[in-house]
């Protein structure tokens, strides 16, 4: 940058020498700010100057050429006692102002000047080096989240090995790998400016168990001709799991779901090793099992209710590899889809009884209602009920009715109760007939 020397003349009224007043020596100088994601909320003088920034391309990027005064940046209104005009200059084009809004329209590596003129014609100027970048992206090739086939501590290093997208000509890349037993606790393992590392699984190995380690990546571009970091990227943070050392044998956690219900004593698990053609059925006694030692092979594993017929058993199909510890946990969700039945239970001289049987999810009192209502007294028969079973008793409120009868309503998994009718005649006794259903019709 050149600096400018003002001084200030004072031409002496007692004789024709003349000197300069050390208190009125003043500095101009021109710097230049470009704006980034990290400096959007500051004004143009808190930016920091940089002699080369790094931009993304095809986006619109903003520079600020500020006029200094004994190292402060001075006003518009100070602007016009000192400084003429001021002007860009960048691949041959020039921009009128003391800002400038420039597109960089490919990657390109380019030098940006700004030109100021003082009240005295002297120029003062500062430049900035622009490195409109591609976007730098990394991708991963090995292993993929979530391997659980990792060979066992102790065997050789693991392979880590990516793609990196974006590079440009002026950039070197640097790539450095993070690991550790939690997400919180990872560490810098090593670094590297090709396409893959290894990464010893000594370091985080306990003697005869299998180990789960967190991972990613931190992929940096580097200037050239400075060291400096132009772009910086990271993976997201992957996962993978070692075999057991010295077992074939697999873990799978495995969950059964009840689907707006609860579970019950007549929940049933089988698997299903159709590789071997065996099978293991299991009564579990939560809803959350740890299935250790399953031999490899084609398994599927089947989940039931022996007591509530209406859930439909849902079944699940997985290749076990050898020595693998799963974690993330396979659901099997018991789901009823099946409408409650209304049967008519008994009648008597002035009442009827009716009994809603539902074989799933079961039935609320609460959701239940009876039209038209004002033409019956009734009761829940709590006393006999079951857990498929709710007993209705209704008793005709006037004699000389006929009329017909509904029920409305869903069971705890929101299946509906369907559109039937009885026809309920009470002259002189009480008689009824149905059910006729919509489907009926």
């Amino acid at each position: 940058m050149k600096l400018l020397l003002l001084f200030v003349i004072l031409i002496l009224s007692t004789c024709d020498s003349l000197r300069v007043d050390e208190n009125e020596l003043k500095v101009l100088k021109t710097e230049i700010r470009v704006n980034s994601p990290l400096d959007s909320y500051k004004s143009p003088a808190e930016i920091p100057a940089v002699s080369q920034r790094s931009v993304p391309f095809n986006e619109t990027t903003d520079f600020w050429g500020l006029i200094f005064l004994d190292g402060k940046p001075i006003s518009d209104e100070e602007k016009e006692k000192y400084i003429q005009n001021s002007f860009w200059v960048y691949n041959s084009d020039t921009l009128l102002g003391d800002r400038a809004k420039i597109k960089f329209t490919e990657a390109q590596s380019e030098q940006i000047f700004f030109y100021a003129i003082d009240a005295l014609n002297d120029t003062l100027k500062d430049t900035v080096r622009i490195y409109a970048n591609k976007a730098l992206n990394i991708k991963v090739i090995e292993p993929i989240h979530n391997d659980l086939t990792i060979d066992p501590c102790g065997t050789d290093p693991l392979t880590i090995s990516w793609i990196l997208e974006g590079l440009d000509t002026w950039e070197t890349p640097l790539i450095k790998l993070f690991a550790g037993l939690h997400p919180d606790s990872t560490r810098l393992i090593g670094e590297t400016s090709a396409n893959k590392i290894k990464l010893k699984l000594n370091n985080f190995c306990a003697e005869n168990k299998s180990v789960g380690v967190y991972w990613f990546l931190e992929a940096i571009a580097m200037s050239n001709m400075f060291n400096t970091s132009l772009d910086i990227v990271w993976t997201p943070m992957y996962y993978f799991q070692t075999k057991q050392p010295h077992s074939n044998k697999s873990v799978l956690p495995l969950k059964y779901r009840v689907f707006r219900g609860k579970a019950s004593k007549g929940n049933w698990l089988k698997a299903i090793n159709t590789t071997i053609d065996s099978s293991i059925y299991i009564s579990p006694s939560d809803s959350l099992m740890i299935l250790d030692y399953l031999p490899p092979g084609d398994w599927i594993f089947i989940a039931g209710d022996s007591l509530h017929l209406d859930y439909k058993p849902d079944s699940v199909r997985l290749v076990l590899e050898p020595g693998v510890v799963y974690i993330d946990t396979v659901i099997l969700n018991l789901k009823d889809s099946i409408a409650p039945r209304v049967i008519l239970d008994s009648t008597f001289f002035e009442s009827l009884r009716f009994r809603i049987f539902d074989g799933g999810a079961g039935i609320d009192i609460e959701d239940i209602e009876i039209e038209p209502k004002n033409k019956f007294y009734f009761e829940f028969n709590d006393s006999i009920s079951d857990s498929h079973n709710l007993y209705i008793t209704l008793e005709a409120k006037e004699k000389l009715y006929e009329d017909s009868l509904y029920f409305i309503g869903t069971d705890l998994a929101g299946n509906l109760i369907p559109q039937c009718k009885w026809y309920v005649k009470y002259n002189p006794k009480l008689s009824v007939a149905g059910p006729f259903c919509h489907s009926d019709n």
